[in-house]
């Protein structure tokens, strides 16, 4: 049935997105739109209700960020499951609309819930490497000093004191050199593209272009808001996007993960980024986006600097996040913005407000201007290494050469290619049926078939949140399971 929502008033004080997310909210909190159900998609509603698409993803994004509504990639939004929400007392628009219980009828199913024996999920960190100790001490210390910017509203571009940190870190750690001025505090990187998005003039939007496979939230966000893409195939060979797809194409503004391609986790060759940066240069209309989410696990070899640090790099957006090295619970990541686009922000001043807590980035910058958090990524690296060393040497030794890492340098996750006659879709039911969750690479393609030379099946494996413990029996009986399988024929 067609979903009706309360009419929103465009004389009201708050903006559309506003009074639409508040809607949505308190049907939420009332019951009336039941834990698990699908939302509409992001056109259909802005259809119905005659709205822009960009003020529905506002407000949509607004209750992903404040837990009302889970963003499922390539799948849509669905209502959070809120522990025992009450039954409303009298009804409201949304029931005298005649949408309840059926929002999500002729729309997507409710997302599947399962628990998982093992997960081996890319999502989230070890539960161990929280800096509790550290975090705890810091916040106390901030607190009696009665800080004067605890009673004021929050700056729109982030605390100076962490972009002023920030600033320094950059050019210690990744070679990006930037003012405290150029960098956007903000909770989470979809919000930060959204914000990306109305800064970019319009001739850097005529084309965007996106790794194949790759990141989804960027790519659904570019098409939520009805602009052009390309989607560029990763080349295993190349280390990264093939050029010469990119050179024959309209991409005006490239978004790429150069330090460890996600999901294939590629690490891109400095030749392959001087390529890049000789496209960005053909061009003043060019933008690139490097996503640098997890630079600071590296296993094999040095770090490569970011493309932010190389010459000619003026138009390169840099994007980072706390979510690998503290902990995406934070749900704090930061932009560095090239002089042109800093200069278009009073253009969205009204949308450039810091949804980030001023104490909890005050916390943040009194860390990583202190040895704690040198000791959080040496703990961190650490850990990982442990869990990395003990998949790659497992693998080896119980895959009976039918197994392959691929990926494994750097990072929370690394792809298993197989040898099998079943699909990668097949093997992770089949895993599934047995409690353990793992990835298709299929899952993170752009379009419906992997780009050659990824002809063998693939699965994606996390192991941040997965125990020791379950990382040794999970990997047995999913290796089992491979083995279990029809071999595959060798592709041409």
């Amino acid at each position: 049935m067609a979903m009706d929502l309360p009419r929103l008033d465009e004389t009201l004080p708050e903006p559309l997105y506003e009074q639409l997310a508040q809607a949505i909210r308190e049907a939420i909190r009332n019951g009336e739109l039941a834990g698990g159900s699908a939302m509409p998609s992001l056109r259909q509603l802005a259809q119905r209700l005659g709205l822009g698409l960009i003020t529905v993803q506002t407000a949509y994004q607004r209750l992903s960020e404040e837990g009302y509504l889970l963003a499922q990639p390539r799948r849509g939004y669905f209502v959070a499951r809120l522990q025992a929400p009450p039954s409303p007392a009298f009804p409201t628009a949304w029931q005298q609309a005649g949408a309840g219980a059926d929002l999500s009828a002729g729309l997507l199913p409710a997302a599947p819930q399962p628990s998982w024996l093992y997960d081996f999920t890319y999502e989230g960190v070890d539960p161990a490497s929280f800096p509790y100790k550290d975090w705890s001490r810091l916040t106390r210390q901030i607190l009696a000093a009665r800080p004067a910017f605890l009673s004021q509203p929050p700056p729109s571009g982030g605390l100076p004191q962490l972009n002023q940190a920030l600033a320094a870190y950059l050019a210690q750690a990744r070679g990006v050199r930037c003012q405290p001025e150029q960098i956007i505090i903000s909770s989470g990187s979809d919000a930060l593209l959204n914000l990306l998005l109305r800064l970019l003039p319009p001739e850097a939007c005529r084309c965007f272009g996106v790794e194949n496979p790759g990141y989804n939230p960027v790519a659904e966000q570019v098409a939520a808001q009805g602009l052009p893409r390309r989607s560029l195939p990763v080349r295993r060979e190349a280390g990264g996007i093939d050029y010469q797809a990119l050179i024959e194409s309209p991409v005006t503004c490239l978004s790429i993960t150069p330090t460890h391609q996600f999901p294939t986790g590629a690490i891109m060759p400095v030749t392959l980024r001087y390529k890049l940066l000789d496209w960005l240069a053909r061009q003043p209309e060019r933008y690139i986006l490097e996503d640098d989410y997890d630079s600071e696990l590296k296993y094999v070899g040095r770090a490569i600097p970011a493309l932010k640090s190389l010459p000619g790099s003026e138009r390169v957006v840099y994007l980072g996040s706390f979510g690998k090295s503290v902990s995406p619970g934070l749900r704090l990541s930061y932009m560095v913005l090239p002089r042109t686009l800093q200069q278009r922000l009073p253009q969205i001043r009204p949308a450039l407000r810091c949804p980030v807590p001023v104490l909890e980035q005050a916390v943040m910058a009194a860390f990583l201007t202190s040895p704690a958090f040198d000791r959080q990524l040496a703990e961190n690296r650490k850990r990982y290494r442990a869990k990395r060393n003990f998949l790659v040497q497992a693998v080896r030794a119980w895959g009976h050469g039918r197994c392959r890492i691929i990926g494994a340098e750097a990072g929370l996750h690394l792809l298993l290619e197989i040898d099998s006659g079943w699909t990668a879709p097949q093997l992770c039911r089949q895993a599934a049926s047995l409690g353990i969750r793992v990835y298709p690479l299929e899952q993170f393609c752009q379009e419906r078939d992997l780009p050659w030379p990824w002809s063998r099946p693939c699965l994606l494996l996390g192991y941040a949140r997965i125990s020791e413990a379950g990382l040794k029996d999970g990997l047995r009986l999913l290796l089992n399971l491979i083995l279990s399988s029809p071999a595959g024929t060798d592709p041409e």
